[in-house]
């Protein structure tokens, strides 16, 4: 049925009454994708049937096998018949017909058709089966036929012999070639070591018709030598002692050229071996490339033979004046055959030049001039320019004097031109498609892919040849653009930020500006221009500003016009006088000094922590970028405490405000990370305040001087937080605005704040628009707009992230573990709390009541020995609480577990990061929950449990496989005994309430082995019992140094202890 796809869709929405969806215009859209490939592919596989629905790649393990090759005879003409074809096939794997085509899909006709060829196909087999079982002679036609070729008299018989056999029986040329003829599956019938040699003849009778192989038969002598030079086949030709024929070591070569002329005027060559003996006879030219010559079951290397029909047993008889002439001496200079004694020392050498003339030839159209064709002419010169030769199919032939327009001249009798070798010049031409029109004239017609396809070929050719061409071709040859872009610089409208955008140059003065236009609206493409001939505008700047250009972070390619902002700061260090004068780059440069020297050198008073080098450095960094009102990134790799170089940042700006400025900061962070802030300030800070936002504290804003919230707040209450005016606001994990159009990134965008900072150890997480969204808020307008950076900083290219940071550096600071070694102790932990909410905090707050409950109704210890169980029964569910309810009863698996979450997140960093990471907990159902959630986020990890039987297999895939971020470990099982240096974070999911067993855990990491500093983290649920028991570590010398497992808590709880643990 014929029906373009356009009818089809209107005859299906009339079946339906309704317009087609979105989902279903996309379907009938990947049906006509599919019917395109069909122009340049034979076959469709499943990964083509994807497009309409994903299914079939679970039913097809091989993706890339054909599926349609026995569907239909001639390709399908349109959608609809297409169509027909892939509903057989979705039948076939019980995959649904869309619901919008089910009245379309009448399969029983398609269906019929193709099991009527399939019959017809499967007759034709079994007819040639039948056929062949009726001769006299069978063979085994399993697959498993062995073949040859074997010499006997002046002619190669094919023999062959089944697996079963052990002697070679012959094999009659006709029922080969009946085998060729009839049967659709002749390769199948023989063996791996016998298909190269069959498939070659199978081509050979495609071409030639010809089955026996005579020795007699030129054509036939050249199929034996193309199978004599591969080296998989030449041992299934044999000789008649059975052994197979091979290439021997003696080369044959031409002689007689020493003799001179005979009686007769004539040279006389023959061959012989080049240590002179010599050649046996007869001999057999077997022509090719590399020609051969036979002789019985031997074979030698050899020249080519002077005339191919004649007999190479017999001299060759050359005229003098042939032998003696300018192409007969070159003959016997390149065949390093010797001189005869008469014309020893009377040769003239002339060395040649090789040159390329190619001009327009221009047809009349419309009454203008348009390219017709290109005209080229190959020519050999003598550097005296005296003697000309032209090259033709035949080959060099003299030629007139292309400059002086005389005749050809008559060399001299002995004359020796060096030109080059005909045959490797033609293949030049024809390289080109070019044909010879004229006696060395050669010609192509003009196509619209011509101007990129001559540059190619002129590109391509050796550089000894000269290019000669006229004005139309000339910048095709030189590749030179009439125009191009410049890179400009100019003042902005603030101070020390200038303007940087590229500009088009017109170079080619002869243009006019129309012209101009025109090779601009082609975007670097070759335009034809009447009488001006082929011209481009170069997107691109030249060689002095590419210096320049690379430097400032731009792309090679980039072609926008968008104008984009720099700092002083970041032209200081690049070649600037390609693109200004002298004297307004040297004042950049020195404003750029000036702007450095404001840097601070003392650290502030308030900050009661001693700050390793690195950590002053970033300090100093985040002054200098508020000193000059700049925004800007701190991305220190995880562990490198961003917190306190930031905290000695805020206490510094605070101390450099005078009284009556207001001093109010807004951190925004992850929630698992607010209370991390509070602790920090509590840590390092003896002058800053901090309090975490909650909306039902009226204004918190005013009563401290920093405001913590998480970035739920921030998007939820974002009319609260806009409505102020900060004195800084911080980012803290940074990349949570990643994702530019997220309601929290615009948020963040829009608040009120004299200073900007964004904190991350991962400011390219997944895309380089990550890093545009973060400098969007931290510097808005830096990196120009959205749609210009994603134009100028795209995913593919493999310089993205050099030249990012070219652009960002004095703007960003990203310091890696491994750069600041040095100043780093060898072990860095640390504790994060985590604030229980909602129903976890009402389970909790529920458990801890009734555990209160028993322990205020003890007074002696006989009570409390009773009641022993009871109480540690309650302090473990408080404990799985603290971890996750699900742990208590599974009953509350979709309860919010707040260190769940905290993990994951981290989990989630680290694996961003590039970093491995051992998480160890005492509850193997909590371990489990945490594999759930790393399956659903594709994060690879391994697990050892009590139960795991292959732990070193475990641990050596973990400490060899890149691949893999995350180890699950069990205290009992993997506590101790095992050697994981490969990762360099540790996280201990719950407290074993002795320091102990955890350093014995982080010892899994930290050990003999390990290059890189280990971090450890202790995930704690704020103010629970971990948090107590974690105190009482600290405080009670005699606990901290006992070794406590869950049993043993008995003998090292007493009342006292339990009575302080569970109190509020």
């Amino acid at each position: 049925m014929e029906k373009s796809l356009e009818d089809w869709a209107k005859e299906i929405e009339g079946d339906l009454g309704r317009k087609l969806s979105k989902n279903e215009n996309g379907f009938l859209e990947s049906l006509a994708e599919l019917l395109e490939r069909l122009d340049w592919k034979d076959t469709l596989n499943a990964s083509d049937f994807a497009l309409l629905d994903q299914r079939i790649l679970s039913v097809e393990k091989d993706r890339q096998r054909g599926l349609t090759q026995e569907l239909w005879i001639s390709i399908p003409k349109n959608e609809y018949t297409l169509w027909q074809y892939i509903a057989v096939l979705f039948e076939q794997r019980n995959i649904p017909i869309p619901d919008f085509l089910k009245n379309q899909t009448d399969i029983s006709g398609t269906k019929s058709g193709i099991d009527r060829r399939n019959r017809e196909k499967e007759t034709r087999l079994w007819k040639n089966r039948l056929g062949n079982l009726s001769q006299k002679r069978d063979f085994d036609h399993s697959g498993k036929l062995d073949i040859r070729l074997k010499l006997q008299g002046r002619a190669f018989r094919w023999e062959c012999r089944s697996n079963r056999e052990s002697e070679y029986k012959q094999l009659p040329v006709s029922e080969l070639t009946s085998w060729l003829e009839k049967d659709y599956s002749f390769l199948n019938r023989f063996s791996p070591e016998s298909l190269p040699i069959c498939s070659l003849f199978q081509q050979y009778y495609r071409s030639s018709g010809r089955g026996r192989i005579d020795l007699d038969q030129p054509e036939d002598c050249a199929f034996l030598n193309e199978l004599l030079h591969r080296t998989d086949i030449y041992s299934k030709l044999v000789g008649k002692d059975e052994n197979p024929l091979s290439v021997g070591e003696q080369r044959l070569k031409w002689t007689g050229s020493e003799a001179g002329p005979n009686a007769s005027s004539r040279y006389e060559l023959r061959l012989i071996f080049e240590d002179g003996t010599p050649a046996p006879t007869p001999l057999i030219y077997l022509a090719g490339r590399n020609p051969l010559y036979m002789h019985g079951h031997q074979i030698f290397p050899g020249p080519m033979l002077l005339q191919p029909d004649d007999d190479p047993n017999t001299p060759f008889l050359i005229p003098e004046e042939a032998m003696e002439s300018p192409d007969g001496l070159l003959f016997l200079r390149k065949q390093e055959l010797g001189l005869p004694e008469h014309l020893a020392g009377k040769v003239l050498h002339v060395p040649m030049e090789s040159l390329l003339y190619c001009h327009l030839q221009k047809r009349s159209s419309d009454g203008a001039d348009e390219p017709g064709s290109i005209v080229v002419n190959l020519v050999s010169v003598s550097r005296d320019r005296e003697n000309w030769f032209s090259l033709t199919e035949q080959g060099w032939i003299a030629a007139p004097n292309r400059e002086s327009g005389a005749p050809p001249s008559k060399p001299d009798k002995g004359t020796l031109f060096e030109y080059p070798q005909a045959n490797n010049c033609l293949s030049i031409l024809q390289e080109f498609n070019l044909e010879e029109t004229d006696s060395g004239e050669w010609l192509k017609p003009i196509d619209s892919d011509f101007p990129n396809a001559f540059r190619e070929w002129i590109q391509s050719l050796p550089s000894e040849i000269q290019i000669i061409a006229d004005d139309d071709l000339e910048a095709l040859v030189e590749n030179k653009p009439a125009s191009r872009y410049s890179l400009q610089i100019e003042a902005g409208n603030q101070q020390d930020w200038f303007d940087v955008r590229l500009k088009p140059e017109f170079l080619d003065t002869q243009l006019s500006e129309e012209e101009h236009q025109i090779l601009l609206r082609a975007n670097g493409d070759f335009v034809y221009l009447p009488n001006k001939g082929w011209k481009r505008f170069q997107p691109d700047v030249s060689m002095l500003q590419k210096e320049l250009y690379l430097q400032l972070g731009f792309s090679e390619g980039d072609a926008t016009g968008d104008k984009q902002s720099f700092h002083a700061m970041q032209l200081a260090d690049a070649a600037l006088e390609e693109a200004m004068t002298q004297a307004q780059a040297k004042s950049i440069r020195k404003r750029a000094k000036e702007i450095t020297a404001q840097t601070p050198n003392q650290l502030p008073k308030g900050i009661v922590t001693q700050l390793r080098p690195y950590q002053e450095e970033g300090f100093r960094f985040l002054a200098f970028l508020s000193k000059n009102r700049f925004g800007g990134v701190l991305a220190d790799d995880m562990g490198l405490g961003k917190t306190l170089q930031t905290l000695t940042w805020l206490t510094w700006l605070k101390l450099n405000r005078n009284s009556d400025q207001p001093f109010k900061c807004l951190v925004v962070c992850p929630k698992s990370v607010v209370h991390v802030w509070i602790q920090e300030i509590g840590k390092h800070s003896s002058l800053l305040t901090i309090r975490s936002y909650d909306p039902n504290d009226g204004n918190p804003a005013e009563e401290a001087d920093i405001l913590v919230a998480n970035y739920s707040q921030l998007r939820i209450k974002q009319q609260y937080f806009l409505s102020k005016e900060w004195t800084a606001v911080i980012l803290d994990e940074g990349q949570n605005i990643k994702n530019p159009q997220s309601k929290t990134a615009k948020t963040a965008r829009s608040l009120n704040a004299e200073y900007r900072i964004a904190l991350t150890g991962t400011p390219l997480e997944n895309r380089v628009l990550d890093l545009w969204s973060l400098f969007a808020f931290a510097m808005p307008g830096l990196l120009g707009s959205q749609s210009a950076f994603k134009r100028q900083y795209r995913e593919s290219d493999p310089s993205v992230s050099e030249r990012l940071h070219n652009r960002v550096r004095h703007f960003m600071l990203r310091r890696s573990k491994a750069q600041v070694a040095p100043d780093l102790p060898e072990r860095i932990e640390e504790t994060l709390s985590c604030q229980m909410e909602r129903e976890q905090l009402t389970l909790y707050n529920a458990e801890l009541k009734q555990a209160q409950s028993h322990i205020s109704s003890i007074n002696t210890d006989g009570d409390f020995a009773r009641k022993r169980f009871n109480i540690l029964s309650s302090l473990l569910r408080l404990r799985q609480i603290c971890c996750h309810p699900r742990l208590v009863d599974p009953a509350y698996a979709d309860v919010g577990s707040a260190k769940l979450e905290a993990v994951i997140e981290l989990v989630s960093d680290l694996k961003d990061e590039g970093h491995k990471v051992l998480i160890f907990s005492q509850f193997v159902e909590m371990l489990e929950i945490i594999r759930t959630e790393l399956n659903e986020r594709q994060c690879r990890h391994l697990m050892i449990t009590g139960k795991t039987v292959n732990r070193e297999q475990l641990v050596d895939q973990f400490q060899d496989d890149d691949g893999i971020t995350a180890f699950l470990l069990s205290l009992k099982a993997a506590g101790s005994g095992l050697n994981l240096t490969a990762a360099s974070y540790v996280i201990l999911y719950d407290p074993w309430w002795n320091p102990a067993v955890e350093a014995q855990a982080i010892d899994r990491a930290h050990r003999i082995g390990q290059e890189n500093t280990v971090n450890a983290y202790r995930l704690i649920a704020r103010d629970s019992i971990e948090d107590k028991i974690q105190s009482l570590q600290l405080k009670k010398e005699s606990l901290a140094n006992e070794v406590v497992q869950e049993e043993s808590l008995n003998q090292i709880l007493d009342l006292d202890r339990l009575k302080s643990i569970l109190t509020d």
